[in-house]
């Protein structure tokens, strides 16, 4: 019995030792047509060995999800479908989030945490 519960601790602490969080505060860019809105934005990214979640509150109430696990990735704006853009298209180290079929960017520079 001593044995089992050893085993279930130690797996439990190695799992856990393989997952972290970090967060931060952020001015985050909104672009909509030809306006530029700075907004003060928080976001928190937590990742695991298999999955990574990316979570953007912006202070007016915008909220961008990206959650990936292995091969399967779900990202959105306010809940509905969004994407990253690829950092290779981008010039400075930025992350960006476009609103699929709406004239919406949001970026914010150096997110790494």
């Amino acid at each position: 019995m001593f044995k089992l519960i050893a085993i279930t601790l130690a797996l439990f602490y190695s799992i856990s030792a393989n997952a972290g969080c970090g967060r931060d505060v952020f001015e985050c860019r909104v672009y909509q047509g030809d306006e530029i809105t700075l907004v003060p934005c928080e976001i928190k990214i937590c990742a695991r060995a298999n999955d990574s979640t990316i979570y953007w509150a912006l202070q007016d109430g915008t909220e961008i999800y990206d959650h990936a696990e292995q091969g399967f990735n779900e990202v959105t704006i306010n809940k509905e479908a969004a994407q990253q853009l690829p950092s290779d298209i981008l010039k400075d180290p930025v992350t960006c989030y476009s609103a699929l079929g709406k004239a919406m960017i949001i970026c914010a520079d150096n997110v790494s945490l």
